[in-house]
């Protein structure tokens, strides 16, 4: 799949999955929403970000998710992203707290550098050795 431009008054019609009502994400999402004057159509709330993706690859809905929760199923094309013309982009910052007295393990510094690079904004998901 491919990302398909469209207006957020198109997206307002569409069914709409959510997750985990009241967090920040679910706000973040709603405010783009109120913000335009518009009542997303929401089909179905579930608890997580992981449930909320398998409802989306059975074609229940859309979601509005984190980049970094679908950074594989956009990588293998499971996924696809809608680009919102007319509306400001949602951001949300990503913080990483480590130790400060120990080094990170050669496992835990992979996966910083997996971080930084899923979120850089001009990330284009590069293939991964043995896939």
């Amino acid at each position: 799949m491919s990302s398909r431009k469209v207006r957020l008054e198109e997206v307002e019609s569409l069914p709409i999955i959510s997750y985990d009502r009241g967090s920040s994400d679910w706000t973040l999402t709603n405010g783009l929403f109120r913000r335009a004057g518009l009542l997303p159509n929401i089909v179905l709330e579930v608890e997580t970000i992981e449930a909320c993706k398998r409802m989306v690859l059975r074609k229940l809905g859309l979601a509005f998710l984190p980049q970094i929760a679908v950074h594989d199923e956009l990588r293998r094309k499971k996924l696809g992203t809608l680009v919102i013309t007319d509306a400001e982009p949602l951001r949300r910052s990503l913080d990483v707290i480590v130790p400060r007295r120990h080094p990170l393990s050669r496992n835990g510094g992979s996966l910083l550098g997996e971080l930084r690079e899923a979120t850089r904004p001009d990330h284009e998901p590069k293939p991964r050795a043995g896939k």
